[in-house]
Formats: C-alpha cells, sequence, structure tokens
C-alpha cells in the first residue's frame, strides 16, 4: 500500500469568531492522517480579515503526536482587529492539505488606571 498524506488538520483553538484575551495567541489542532502516521511538522498563516494581508506565515514548525499548539510569532496584532487563520500538518512523506480558515478578534483589556 502507498502512503496518503495527511487531511486538513482539525482546528481547536481559538475557536471560529472567538475573541482572544491577548495579542499573541496560542493556536491549536489535530492532525487527521488517513494512514495514522505521526505528524513531523505544523506550518500555520494568519491574515488580517479586512484585506487579507499576510501576518504571519509560520514556515515548517517542528511537530509530533496527535496535536499541535503553536504560539503566535508575527507582525503585531491590533487589539479589536478581526483576523484569520489556518494550519496544515506535514510528515515525512510531504504537507497536508490546509484547514479552512477561522477568524478571531484579540481583544485585551487596557491596564487599570491609578
Amino acid at each position: 500500500t502507498y502512503n496518503q498524506l495527511p487531511l486538513a488538520p482539525t482546528l481547536t483553538g481559538p475557536a471560529d469568531g472567538a475573541t482572544v484575551g491577548s495579542l499573541l495567541p496560542t493556536f491549536t489542532g489535530n492532525r487527521n492522517d488517513p494512514d495514522g502516521d505521526a505528524m513531523q511538522s505544523v506550518e500555520l498563516e494568519v491574515r488580517r480579515v479586512s484585506d487579507n494581508a499576510l501576518m504571519w506565515s509560520s514556515g515548517s514548525l517542528s511537530a509530533s503526536g496527535t496535536s499541535f499548539s503553536k504560539s503566535y510569532a508575527g507582525s503585531s496584532l491590533t487589539n479589536g482587529v478581526a483576523y484569520k487563520w489556518r494550519a496544515r500538518t506535514g510528515e515525512p512523506a510531504g504537507w497536508g492539505a490546509w484547514s479552512a480558515f477561522r477568524t478571531f478578534t484579540p481583544q485585551t483589556n487596557p491596564p487599570p488606571t491609578a
């Protein structure tokens, strides 16, 4: 039998349409591989919703097992602005399909005033 590439991962966080309390969110998901192969890497992409501007393309990040959790490390996100993200997982045979985009909005509370 031949190896099949991974299917699009199942994104678990942030949820679609979520408000997140950080300008540096953590993105999580689970691999979907029809052969049950272990994940070797994950790639994330974050874009601003209003103009589709690329904020971060992570490149290949090391990942293993059945799930991933990666912190945002791209251009500064703006409080109250909507963004969208997607991911794909890889194995030695190659990259799988991209997930659908999910939207999120960072909304941090202002610091208390004295």
